[in-house]
């Protein structure tokens, strides 16, 4: 089986980073001007800017653990699977017209692969 769940991640959360700093200019711009410690709370814009930064890195994490078994050709427990879906289902809910859809074929791949155990 080709290798490409945890790559498929490891690219997505990669792309949070760079995108976040160029869509989030503002906030960041503004979190900067503002010392960045603690400049966060009660502001919208720049949580969501932070958000979204913070949660690239940890989906190039997930996604590295993830192409670490599969090159070991070892299958993931199920429960990541189960779990991913579920948060992208509800990411999905609050905002569908988001990237969440990108996490869904990987977490789909996950439930077939963990089906077959």
């Amino acid at each position: 089986m080709k290798r490409w769940i945890g790559r498929w991640l490891m690219v997505v959360g990669a792309l949070h980073v760079p995108f976040s700093l160029v869509f989030h200019r503002a906030a960041w711009l503004d979190i900067a001007d503002a010392g960045f410690f603690g400049t966060v709370a009660g502001q919208v814009l720049r949580g969501h800017a932070a958000w979204f930064l913070l949660f690239g890195p940890v989906l190039v994490l997930v996604g590295a653990a993830l192409d670490t078994l599969e090159k070991a050709r070892l299958r993931p427990p199920p429960f990541l699977g189960v779990g991913m879906l579920l948060l992208t289902a509800f990411g999905l809910v609050l905002m569908p017209r988001s990237g969440f859809w990108l996490i869904l074929p990987p977490t789909f791949a996950l439930l077939a692969g963990a089906a077959k155990t």
